[in-house]
């Protein structure tokens, strides 16, 4: 905490005309569904995959992001996906009430790039 605290001064409130990138890599396609997931620099809102923040953190020396990952989950849902058209004893394509969806969990995360520990929010 005390870390994070003497680095405060690098980082920058987004006014309404600031545009914030956490949707892709700036230089890469990585995204916050990557591996790695996404770092957005706390002072020009710029984001990074994990092989770039060590590039940005040498070229602007400002060591706080924000550390954005995505996790897939599937959900079943309650409700049928399609209103039934054929009505089917016994068959093996019968419409199933509980089918599956893809939910992403994502969940951010304040790095400090110079000892690289993770502060949850």
């Amino acid at each position: 905490m005390e870390l994070l605290r003497s680095n405060l001064s690098r980082v920058r409130i987004p006014e309404p005309t600031n545009r914030i990138y956490k949707e892709e890599c700036c230089i890469s396609f990585d995204t916050p569904k990557s591996e790695g997931g996404l770092f957005v620099d706390m002072n020009s809102f710029l984001a990074f995959g994990k092989e770039f923040v060590g590039w940005n953190y040498e070229k602007t020396g400002n060591p706080v992001y924000l550390h954005i990952k995505e996790s897939q989950k599937l959900v079943s849902e309650d409700r049928p996906s399609k209103k039934p058209t054929i009505l089917a004893i016994g068959e093996s394509e019968c419409i199933s009430t509980r089918p599956c969806c893809i939910y992403y969990k994502r969940t951010p995360n304040y790095v400090l790039r110079e000892d690289w520990c993770f502060r949850h929010s």
